[in-house]
Protein backbone atom coordinates (compact mmCIF):
# COMPACT_ATOMS: atom_id res chain seq x y z
CA UNK A 1 0.00 0.00 0.00
CA UNK A 2 2.82 2.14 0.46
CA UNK A 3 4.55 1.73 -2.68
CA UNK A 4 5.13 4.04 -6.04
CA UNK A 5 2.18 5.68 -8.16
CA UNK A 6 3.15 4.89 -11.99
CA UNK A 7 2.06 6.89 -14.47
CA UNK A 8 1.80 10.72 -14.99
CA UNK A 9 1.19 13.56 -11.92
CA UNK A 10 -1.12 15.68 -13.19
CA UNK A 11 -0.52 19.59 -13.66
CA UNK A 12 -2.89 21.65 -14.67
CA UNK A 13 -2.30 23.20 -18.28
CA UNK A 14 -0.42 27.10 -18.02
CA UNK A 15 -3.51 28.82 -20.24
CA UNK A 16 -1.85 31.88 -21.42
CA UNK A 17 -5.12 33.86 -21.60
CA UNK A 18 -4.87 37.66 -22.56
CA UNK A 19 -4.23 40.03 -19.83
CA UNK A 20 -7.88 42.21 -20.76
CA UNK A 21 -10.61 41.91 -23.02
CA UNK A 22 -9.94 43.77 -25.92
CA UNK A 23 -13.71 44.75 -26.77
CA UNK A 24 -15.80 47.51 -24.96
CA UNK A 25 -15.99 46.09 -21.58
CA UNK A 26 -16.16 47.26 -17.77
CA UNK A 27 -13.25 46.77 -16.06
CA UNK A 28 -12.97 45.13 -12.49
CA UNK A 29 -13.79 46.57 -9.80
CA UNK A 30 -10.03 47.25 -7.23
CA UNK A 31 -12.42 46.56 -4.36
CA UNK A 32 -14.04 43.50 -5.90
CA UNK A 33 -10.98 42.11 -8.01
CA UNK A 34 -12.96 38.44 -9.09
CA UNK A 35 -16.07 40.31 -10.17
CA UNK A 36 -18.11 37.95 -8.92
CA UNK A 37 -20.16 38.50 -5.82
CA UNK A 38 -21.62 42.20 -6.45
CA UNK A 39 -21.60 41.90 -10.31
CA UNK A 40 -22.62 38.31 -11.15
CA UNK A 41 -24.41 36.47 -8.10
CA UNK A 42 -27.87 36.73 -8.79
CA UNK A 43 -27.04 38.73 -12.13
CA UNK A 44 -30.77 38.80 -13.00
CA UNK A 45 -32.00 40.74 -9.98
CA UNK A 46 -30.56 43.84 -11.45
CA UNK A 47 -33.29 43.77 -14.38
CA UNK A 48 -35.86 44.66 -11.50
CA UNK A 49 -38.46 42.46 -12.03
CA UNK A 50 -39.97 40.26 -9.69
CA UNK A 51 -42.03 38.02 -11.81
CA UNK A 52 -38.49 37.23 -13.80
CA UNK A 53 -36.85 36.12 -10.44
CA UNK A 54 -40.13 34.08 -9.40
CA UNK A 55 -39.74 32.47 -13.22
CA UNK A 56 -35.82 31.62 -12.44
CA UNK A 57 -36.85 30.36 -9.08
CA UNK A 58 -39.53 28.36 -10.22
CA UNK A 59 -36.93 26.92 -13.09
CA UNK A 60 -34.36 26.22 -11.01
CA UNK A 61 -36.89 24.00 -9.11
CA UNK A 62 -38.47 22.33 -12.00
CA UNK A 63 -36.51 21.69 -14.73
CA UNK A 64 -35.79 18.65 -16.45
CA UNK A 65 -32.56 19.44 -17.87
CA UNK A 66 -31.63 20.52 -14.09
CA UNK A 67 -32.57 17.30 -12.58
CA UNK A 68 -31.13 15.06 -15.33
CA UNK A 69 -27.67 16.90 -14.33
CA UNK A 70 -27.96 16.20 -10.82
CA UNK A 71 -29.00 12.51 -12.34
CA UNK A 72 -25.60 12.48 -13.41
CA UNK A 73 -24.19 13.97 -10.19
CA UNK A 74 -25.19 10.58 -8.70
CA UNK A 75 -24.22 8.03 -11.20
CA UNK A 76 -20.50 9.76 -11.01
CA UNK A 77 -20.68 10.04 -7.47
CA UNK A 78 -21.38 5.99 -7.26
CA UNK A 79 -18.76 5.39 -9.47
CA UNK A 80 -16.88 6.95 -7.28
CA UNK A 81 -17.52 5.33 -4.71
CA UNK A 82 -17.40 2.08 -6.59
CA UNK A 83 -13.80 2.87 -7.79
CA UNK A 84 -12.82 3.94 -3.72
CA UNK A 85 -14.00 0.32 -2.42
CA UNK A 86 -11.30 -1.70 -4.44
CA UNK A 87 -8.93 0.10 -1.89
CA UNK A 88 -10.05 -2.72 0.82
CA UNK A 89 -11.02 -6.18 1.30
CA UNK A 90 -13.66 -7.74 0.42
CA UNK A 91 -14.83 -10.21 3.15
CA UNK A 92 -18.41 -12.69 2.38
CA UNK A 93 -19.56 -15.12 5.15
CA UNK A 94 -21.97 -17.56 4.04
CA UNK A 95 -22.65 -21.80 4.99
CA UNK A 96 -23.85 -24.55 2.70
CA UNK A 97 -25.83 -28.14 2.92
CA UNK A 98 -24.59 -30.81 1.04
CA UNK A 99 -24.57 -34.60 0.32
CA UNK A 100 -21.49 -36.04 -1.24
CA UNK A 101 -20.55 -39.18 -2.82
CA UNK A 102 -17.49 -40.04 -4.67
CA UNK A 103 -16.41 -42.71 -6.84
CA UNK A 104 -12.86 -44.88 -7.15
CA UNK A 105 -12.34 -42.47 -10.78
CA UNK A 106 -12.06 -39.57 -8.90
CA UNK A 107 -9.90 -40.84 -6.15
CA UNK A 108 -7.20 -42.27 -8.40
CA UNK A 109 -8.12 -46.01 -7.76
CA UNK A 110 -8.74 -45.53 -4.22
CA UNK A 111 -12.10 -47.32 -2.45
CA UNK A 112 -14.88 -44.68 -2.59
CA UNK A 113 -16.22 -43.83 0.99
CA UNK A 114 -19.89 -44.09 1.47
CA UNK A 115 -21.94 -40.95 0.41
CA UNK A 116 -22.08 -38.98 3.37
CA UNK A 117 -23.39 -35.17 4.36
CA UNK A 118 -20.93 -32.11 4.18
CA UNK A 119 -21.87 -29.08 6.02
CA UNK A 120 -19.47 -26.01 6.19
CA UNK A 121 -19.67 -22.58 7.13
CA UNK A 122 -17.18 -19.46 7.38
CA UNK A 123 -15.52 -16.69 6.14
CA UNK A 124 -14.44 -15.92 2.79
CA UNK A 125 -11.88 -13.28 1.41
CA UNK A 126 -12.26 -12.87 -2.06
CA UNK A 127 -8.88 -11.52 -3.96
CA UNK A 128 -7.68 -8.25 -2.40
CA UNK A 129 -5.74 -6.53 -4.73
CA UNK A 130 -2.49 -5.19 -2.56
CA UNK A 131 -2.26 -1.37 -4.75
CA UNK A 132 1.51 -1.76 -4.83
CA UNK A 133 1.72 0.15 -7.90
CA UNK A 134 -1.31 2.75 -7.55
CA UNK A 135 -3.60 0.95 -9.85
CA UNK A 136 -6.10 1.53 -7.97
CA UNK A 137 -5.28 5.10 -6.43
CA UNK A 138 -5.14 6.24 -10.46
CA UNK A 139 -8.64 4.75 -10.97
CA UNK A 140 -9.73 6.89 -7.88
CA UNK A 141 -8.13 9.83 -9.01
CA UNK A 142 -10.08 9.48 -12.58
CA UNK A 143 -13.30 8.45 -10.62
CA UNK A 144 -12.85 11.73 -8.54
CA UNK A 145 -12.06 13.48 -11.78
CA UNK A 146 -15.05 12.38 -13.32
CA UNK A 147 -17.67 12.94 -10.43
CA UNK A 148 -15.75 16.73 -9.84
CA UNK A 149 -16.81 17.35 -13.93
CA UNK A 150 -20.12 16.31 -13.12
CA UNK A 151 -20.85 18.88 -10.64
CA UNK A 152 -19.51 21.32 -12.98
CA UNK A 153 -21.64 20.30 -15.72
CA UNK A 154 -24.88 20.68 -13.32
CA UNK A 155 -23.72 24.16 -12.85
CA UNK A 156 -23.07 25.06 -16.21
CA UNK A 157 -26.38 23.74 -17.09
CA UNK A 158 -27.91 26.02 -14.45
CA UNK A 159 -26.21 29.23 -15.73
CA UNK A 160 -27.44 28.41 -18.97
CA UNK A 161 -30.94 28.11 -17.61
CA UNK A 162 -31.32 31.19 -16.17
CA UNK A 163 -30.00 32.53 -19.49
CA UNK A 164 -32.44 30.95 -20.86
CA UNK A 165 -35.52 31.82 -19.12
CA UNK A 166 -34.44 35.28 -18.66
CA UNK A 167 -33.52 35.77 -22.32
CA UNK A 168 -37.35 34.73 -23.10
CA UNK A 169 -38.74 36.91 -21.08
CA UNK A 170 -37.09 39.51 -22.71
CA UNK A 171 -38.32 38.09 -25.70
CA UNK A 172 -41.63 37.94 -24.60
CA UNK A 173 -42.24 41.43 -23.66
CA UNK A 174 -40.37 42.48 -26.51
CA UNK A 175 -43.11 40.53 -28.36
CA UNK A 176 -46.16 42.24 -26.40
CA UNK A 177 -44.98 45.65 -27.03
CA UNK A 178 -44.03 45.75 -30.90
CA UNK A 179 -47.76 43.93 -30.94
CA UNK A 180 -49.23 47.12 -29.25
CA UNK A 181 -47.18 49.48 -31.64
CA UNK A 182 -48.47 47.73 -34.84
CA UNK A 183 -52.18 47.82 -33.10
CA UNK A 184 -51.26 51.33 -32.95
CA UNK A 185 -50.40 51.27 -37.02
CA UNK A 186 -53.24 49.47 -38.31
CA UNK A 187 -55.27 52.17 -36.13
CA UNK A 188 -54.13 54.40 -37.85
CA UNK A 189 -54.40 52.83 -41.28
CA UNK A 190 -57.64 52.45 -41.08
CA UNK A 191 -58.17 56.03 -40.69
CA UNK A 192 -56.01 56.43 -43.50
CA UNK A 193 -58.53 54.48 -45.63
CA UNK A 194 -61.09 55.96 -44.54
CA UNK A 195 -59.63 59.18 -45.60
CA UNK A 196 -59.19 57.71 -49.29
CA UNK A 197 -62.41 56.18 -49.51
CA UNK A 198 -64.08 59.28 -48.79
CA UNK A 199 -61.83 61.30 -51.42
CA UNK A 200 -62.45 58.25 -53.83
CA UNK A 201 -66.14 59.25 -53.30
CA UNK A 202 -65.33 62.24 -54.34
CA UNK A 203 -63.41 61.69 -57.27
CA UNK A 204 -60.62 63.66 -55.94
CA UNK A 205 -57.88 60.11 -55.85
CA UNK A 206 -58.56 57.08 -58.40
CA UNK A 207 -58.83 53.43 -57.47
CA UNK A 208 -55.11 52.76 -57.44
CA UNK A 209 -54.98 55.00 -54.23
CA UNK A 210 -57.84 53.53 -52.91
CA UNK A 211 -55.79 49.55 -53.07
CA UNK A 212 -52.96 51.24 -52.30
CA UNK A 213 -54.29 52.50 -48.99
CA UNK A 214 -56.03 48.83 -48.70
CA UNK A 215 -52.85 46.93 -49.18
CA UNK A 216 -51.46 48.69 -46.60
CA UNK A 217 -54.22 48.01 -43.82
CA UNK A 218 -54.29 44.44 -44.99
CA UNK A 219 -50.33 43.96 -44.62
CA UNK A 220 -50.22 45.85 -41.08
CA UNK A 221 -53.22 43.22 -40.02
CA UNK A 222 -51.21 40.28 -41.09
CA UNK A 223 -48.75 41.39 -38.66
CA UNK A 224 -51.02 40.78 -36.01
CA UNK A 225 -52.11 36.83 -36.47
CA UNK A 226 -47.76 35.97 -37.01
CA UNK A 227 -47.27 38.37 -33.71
CA UNK A 228 -49.67 36.54 -31.69
CA UNK A 229 -48.04 33.09 -32.86
CA UNK A 230 -44.74 33.75 -31.60
CA UNK A 231 -45.84 35.24 -27.99
CA UNK A 232 -47.44 31.64 -28.09
CA UNK A 233 -44.08 29.90 -28.87
CA UNK A 234 -42.05 32.18 -26.45
CA UNK A 235 -44.88 31.49 -23.51
CA UNK A 236 -44.84 27.48 -24.49
CA UNK A 237 -40.64 27.50 -24.59
CA UNK A 238 -40.90 29.43 -21.82
CA UNK A 239 -43.09 27.07 -20.08
CA UNK A 240 -40.82 24.18 -20.66
CA UNK A 241 -37.76 26.02 -19.30
CA UNK A 242 -39.65 26.49 -16.47
CA UNK A 243 -41.24 22.76 -15.86
CA UNK A 244 -44.71 23.39 -15.98
CA UNK A 245 -47.33 22.68 -18.81
CA UNK A 246 -48.56 25.38 -20.86
CA UNK A 247 -51.32 27.48 -20.20
CA UNK A 248 -51.06 28.67 -16.36
CA UNK A 249 -48.04 30.57 -17.37
CA UNK A 250 -49.69 32.20 -20.35
CA UNK A 251 -52.37 33.69 -17.81
CA UNK A 252 -49.64 34.58 -15.55
CA UNK A 253 -47.94 36.80 -18.28
CA UNK A 254 -51.14 38.30 -20.21
CA UNK A 255 -50.72 41.09 -19.09
CA UNK A 256 -48.43 43.09 -20.93
CA UNK A 257 -45.50 44.95 -19.34
CA UNK A 258 -42.33 46.74 -20.08
CA UNK A 259 -39.48 45.29 -21.52
CA UNK A 260 -36.56 44.69 -18.57
CA UNK A 261 -33.36 46.61 -18.67
CA UNK A 262 -30.55 46.00 -16.26
CA UNK A 263 -29.44 48.99 -14.00
CA UNK A 264 -25.80 49.57 -13.78
CA UNK A 265 -22.20 47.97 -16.07
CA UNK A 266 -21.03 44.61 -16.12
CA UNK A 267 -17.99 44.00 -14.92
CA UNK A 268 -15.83 41.51 -17.74
CA UNK A 269 -12.68 41.88 -15.15
CA UNK A 270 -10.33 39.63 -16.89
CA UNK A 271 -9.64 36.47 -18.90
CA UNK A 272 -8.14 34.66 -16.82
CA UNK A 273 -10.86 35.00 -14.05
CA UNK A 274 -12.88 33.10 -16.72
CA UNK A 275 -11.40 30.00 -15.40
CA UNK A 276 -12.87 30.46 -12.29
CA UNK A 277 -15.59 31.31 -13.24
CA UNK A 278 -16.88 29.19 -15.89
CA UNK A 279 -18.35 25.73 -15.00
CA UNK A 280 -17.62 24.53 -18.04
CA UNK A 281 -14.04 25.36 -18.29
CA UNK A 282 -14.16 24.10 -14.88
CA UNK A 283 -15.47 20.93 -15.79
CA UNK A 284 -13.11 20.45 -19.03
CA UNK A 285 -10.47 20.88 -16.42
CA UNK A 286 -11.63 18.21 -14.38
CA UNK A 287 -12.10 16.05 -17.44
CA UNK A 288 -8.49 16.61 -18.29
CA UNK A 289 -7.23 15.27 -15.10
CA UNK A 290 -9.39 12.10 -14.92
CA UNK A 291 -7.73 11.36 -18.11
CA UNK A 292 -4.40 11.70 -17.47
CA UNK A 293 -5.05 9.65 -13.99
CA UNK A 294 -6.53 7.28 -16.70
CA UNK A 295 -2.65 6.72 -17.81
CA UNK A 296 -1.45 5.95 -14.91
CA UNK A 297 -4.62 2.63 -14.48
CA UNK A 298 -2.91 1.69 -17.90
CA UNK A 299 0.94 1.83 -17.20
CA UNK A 300 -0.16 -0.38 -13.75
CA UNK A 301 -0.64 -3.18 -16.41
CA UNK A 302 3.00 -3.29 -16.90
CA UNK A 303 3.62 -4.32 -13.70
CA UNK A 304 2.11 -7.45 -11.62
CA UNK A 305 -0.12 -7.67 -9.65
CA UNK A 306 0.15 -8.52 -6.27
CA UNK A 307 -2.71 -10.09 -4.29
CA UNK A 308 -4.15 -11.88 -0.86
CA UNK A 309 -6.56 -14.99 -0.82
CA UNK A 310 -7.76 -16.96 1.73
CA UNK A 311 -10.56 -18.57 3.49
CA UNK A 312 -11.67 -19.90 7.20
CA UNK A 313 -14.51 -21.96 7.99
CA UNK A 314 -15.80 -24.94 10.16
CA UNK A 315 -16.27 -28.29 7.85
CA UNK A 316 -18.23 -31.20 9.12
CA UNK A 317 -20.24 -34.25 8.20
CA UNK A 318 -23.09 -33.70 10.57
CA UNK A 319 -24.58 -30.44 12.02
CA UNK A 320 -22.95 -31.05 15.44
CA UNK A 321 -19.98 -30.81 14.56
CA UNK A 322 -19.99 -27.05 12.99
CA UNK A 323 -19.57 -26.55 16.58
CA UNK A 324 -16.08 -28.64 17.06
CA UNK A 325 -13.32 -25.82 16.68
CA UNK A 326 -11.04 -29.14 15.88
CA UNK A 327 -13.20 -28.56 12.25
CA UNK A 328 -11.58 -25.59 11.89
CA UNK A 329 -9.94 -25.45 8.06
CA UNK A 330 -8.37 -22.21 6.34
CA UNK A 331 -6.38 -21.32 3.70
CA UNK A 332 -4.79 -18.19 3.14
CA UNK A 333 -1.54 -16.25 1.10
CA UNK A 334 -0.13 -14.18 -1.25
CA UNK A 335 -0.91 -14.54 -4.91
CA UNK A 336 1.03 -12.99 -7.68
CA UNK A 337 -0.11 -12.33 -11.15
CA UNK A 338 1.96 -10.89 -13.94
CA UNK A 339 0.93 -10.92 -17.61
CA UNK A 340 3.86 -10.26 -19.35
CA UNK A 341 3.32 -10.96 -22.94
CA UNK A 342 -0.23 -9.87 -24.10
CA UNK A 343 0.46 -9.02 -27.95
CA UNK A 344 1.25 -5.48 -27.32
CA UNK A 345 -2.44 -4.93 -25.17
CA UNK A 346 -0.85 -2.95 -22.82
CA UNK A 347 1.44 -0.68 -24.73
CA UNK A 348 -1.65 -0.30 -26.98
CA UNK A 349 -4.01 0.98 -24.16
CA UNK A 350 -1.16 3.10 -22.71
CA UNK A 351 -0.85 4.78 -26.34
CA UNK A 352 -4.79 5.19 -26.22
CA UNK A 353 -5.06 6.45 -22.57
CA UNK A 354 -2.34 9.36 -23.76
CA UNK A 355 -4.37 10.38 -26.60
CA UNK A 356 -7.46 10.68 -24.31
CA UNK A 357 -5.51 12.79 -22.26
CA UNK A 358 -3.88 14.88 -25.08
CA UNK A 359 -7.32 15.35 -26.70
CA UNK A 360 -8.76 16.25 -23.42
CA UNK A 361 -6.22 18.87 -23.10
CA UNK A 362 -7.06 20.50 -26.50
CA UNK A 363 -10.47 20.43 -25.93
CA UNK A 364 -9.69 22.37 -22.65
CA UNK A 365 -7.41 25.46 -24.26
CA UNK A 366 -10.31 25.43 -27.53
CA UNK A 367 -12.63 25.62 -24.62
CA UNK A 368 -10.55 28.72 -22.96
CA UNK A 369 -10.62 29.93 -26.19
CA UNK A 370 -14.33 30.01 -26.81
CA UNK A 371 -15.02 31.70 -23.92
CA UNK A 372 -13.12 34.47 -24.33
CA UNK A 373 -14.50 34.93 -27.72
CA UNK A 374 -17.79 34.73 -26.30
CA UNK A 375 -17.01 37.69 -23.83
CA UNK A 376 -15.73 39.64 -26.33
CA UNK A 377 -18.76 39.28 -29.05
CA UNK A 378 -21.06 39.72 -25.95
CA UNK A 379 -19.64 43.28 -24.25
CA UNK A 380 -19.38 44.32 -27.97
CA UNK A 381 -22.54 43.29 -28.59
CA UNK A 382 -23.99 45.02 -25.58
CA UNK A 383 -22.01 48.34 -26.09
CA UNK A 384 -23.44 48.25 -29.70
CA UNK A 385 -26.97 47.90 -28.56
CA UNK A 386 -26.78 50.57 -26.23
CA UNK A 387 -25.33 52.69 -28.88
CA UNK A 388 -28.04 51.79 -30.96
CA UNK A 389 -31.19 52.12 -28.25
CA UNK A 390 -29.66 55.67 -27.54
CA UNK A 391 -30.05 57.30 -31.29
CA UNK A 392 -33.42 55.96 -31.33
CA UNK A 393 -34.27 57.34 -28.36
CA UNK A 394 -33.48 60.43 -29.24
CA UNK A 395 -34.71 59.75 -32.73
CA UNK A 396 -38.35 59.05 -31.36
CA UNK A 397 -37.80 61.83 -28.79
CA UNK A 398 -37.28 63.98 -31.71
CA UNK A 399 -39.90 62.59 -33.50
CA UNK A 400 -42.65 62.64 -30.68
CA UNK A 401 -41.79 66.33 -30.38
CA UNK A 402 -42.55 66.72 -34.23
CA UNK A 403 -46.16 65.47 -33.53
CA UNK A 404 -47.07 68.37 -31.85
CA UNK A 405 -45.87 70.47 -34.73
CA UNK A 406 -47.54 68.68 -37.29
CA UNK A 407 -50.80 68.75 -35.58
CA UNK A 408 -50.54 72.56 -35.45
CA UNK A 409 -49.72 72.12 -38.65
CA UNK A 410 -52.87 70.60 -39.58
CA UNK A 411 -55.31 72.54 -37.18
CA UNK A 412 -53.85 75.12 -39.18
CA UNK A 413 -54.48 73.60 -42.55
CA UNK A 414 -51.26 73.69 -43.82
CA UNK A 415 -51.47 69.92 -43.95
CA UNK A 416 -53.76 67.46 -44.57
CA UNK A 417 -54.81 64.58 -42.21
CA UNK A 418 -53.65 61.88 -44.37
CA UNK A 419 -49.94 64.10 -44.41
CA UNK A 420 -50.28 63.93 -40.29
CA UNK A 421 -51.18 59.92 -39.91
CA UNK A 422 -48.09 59.27 -42.44
CA UNK A 423 -45.91 61.33 -40.01
CA UNK A 424 -47.40 59.29 -36.85
CA UNK A 425 -46.77 56.05 -38.83
CA UNK A 426 -43.05 57.29 -38.93
CA UNK A 427 -43.02 57.34 -35.52
CA UNK A 428 -44.29 54.05 -34.68
CA UNK A 429 -42.08 52.76 -37.15
CA UNK A 430 -39.44 54.32 -35.08
CA UNK A 431 -40.90 52.74 -31.70
CA UNK A 432 -40.81 49.57 -32.93
CA UNK A 433 -37.73 49.81 -33.85
CA UNK A 434 -36.81 50.66 -30.22
CA UNK A 435 -38.53 48.32 -28.90
CA UNK A 436 -36.77 46.04 -30.91
CA UNK A 437 -33.20 47.50 -29.96
CA UNK A 438 -34.08 47.57 -26.53
CA UNK A 439 -34.97 43.64 -26.38
CA UNK A 440 -31.66 43.03 -28.05
CA UNK A 441 -29.79 45.11 -25.40
CA UNK A 442 -31.69 43.24 -22.49
CA UNK A 443 -30.64 39.80 -24.13
CA UNK A 444 -26.81 40.90 -25.18
CA UNK A 445 -26.92 41.76 -21.38
CA UNK A 446 -28.13 38.06 -20.77
CA UNK A 447 -25.62 36.98 -22.93
CA UNK A 448 -22.48 38.53 -21.28
CA UNK A 449 -23.81 37.31 -17.93
CA UNK A 450 -23.65 33.80 -19.13
CA UNK A 451 -20.70 33.58 -21.02
CA UNK A 452 -18.94 35.66 -17.90
CA UNK A 453 -20.11 32.32 -15.78
CA UNK A 454 -22.08 34.36 -13.59
CA UNK A 455 -24.88 32.91 -11.38
CA UNK A 456 -23.77 29.63 -9.65
CA UNK A 457 -21.85 30.88 -6.97
CA UNK A 458 -24.66 31.17 -4.90
CA UNK A 459 -26.43 28.41 -5.50
CA UNK A 460 -26.05 25.43 -3.30
CA UNK A 461 -25.09 22.04 -4.60
CA UNK A 462 -27.16 18.81 -4.71
CA UNK A 463 -26.64 17.29 -1.45
CA UNK A 464 -24.87 13.87 -3.21
CA UNK A 465 -22.83 16.56 -4.16
CA UNK A 466 -21.75 18.12 -1.33
CA UNK A 467 -18.42 16.07 -1.09
CA UNK A 468 -17.17 16.66 -4.27
CA UNK A 469 -16.27 20.05 -2.81
CA UNK A 470 -16.26 19.29 1.02
CA UNK A 471 -14.54 22.92 1.98
CA UNK A 472 -15.03 25.47 -0.64
CA UNK A 473 -13.04 28.40 0.14
CA UNK A 474 -13.29 31.65 -1.79
CA UNK A 475 -12.09 32.53 -5.43
CA UNK A 476 -8.67 33.59 -5.56
CA UNK A 477 -7.10 36.15 -7.80
CA UNK A 478 -6.24 34.14 -10.67
CA UNK A 479 -3.12 35.78 -12.12
CA UNK A 480 -1.26 34.37 -8.90
CA UNK A 481 -1.67 30.68 -9.00
CA UNK A 482 -2.97 27.67 -10.98
CA UNK A 483 -6.17 26.39 -9.45
CA UNK A 484 -8.69 23.32 -9.17
CA UNK A 485 -12.15 23.13 -10.49
CA UNK A 486 -13.52 24.46 -6.73
CA UNK A 487 -11.36 27.64 -7.39
CA UNK A 488 -8.53 26.11 -4.56
CA UNK A 489 -5.08 27.39 -5.17
CA UNK A 490 -2.91 23.86 -6.02
CA UNK A 491 1.02 23.26 -6.39
CA UNK A 492 2.11 22.46 -10.15
CA UNK A 493 1.40 18.68 -8.91
CA UNK A 494 -1.60 17.42 -7.63
CA UNK A 495 -1.38 14.92 -4.96
CA UNK A 496 -2.10 11.13 -6.55
CA UNK A 497 -3.57 9.73 -3.49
Amino acid sequence: MAGCVVGPDYQRPDVDAPAAFTGPNEPADPANPDGTESNLDRWWTRFGDPLLDELIEQAEAGSYDLKRAVAAIEQYRAGYGIAESQLYPSISVGGAYSRVRTNPAQLGGLAAPEAFDAWTYGLDLATWELDVFGKLRRSIEASRGEFQASVEEWRNVLVALRAEVASAYVALRVLQSRRAVVGETVDLLDRQLGIVAARRRSGTVTDLDLAQAEAALALARAELPLLDAQLSQQVNALSVLVGEYPGALARRLAEPAPIPQAEGPIETGVPAQLLLRRPDLRGAERRLAARVAAIGVAVAGLYPEISLVGTIGIFATDLAGLGDAGNITYRAGPQITWNFFNGGLTRAQIAQAEAAAAAAEIDYRAAVLDAVAEVETAAGNVGFASTALRRLDRAVGDARRGIALAVRQYDAGTIDLDRLIDYERLVLDLEDKRIQACGLLGQNVVELCRSLGGGWSDATLPVPAEDAYPNPPSAPDASEAPATADGTVVPEKESAS
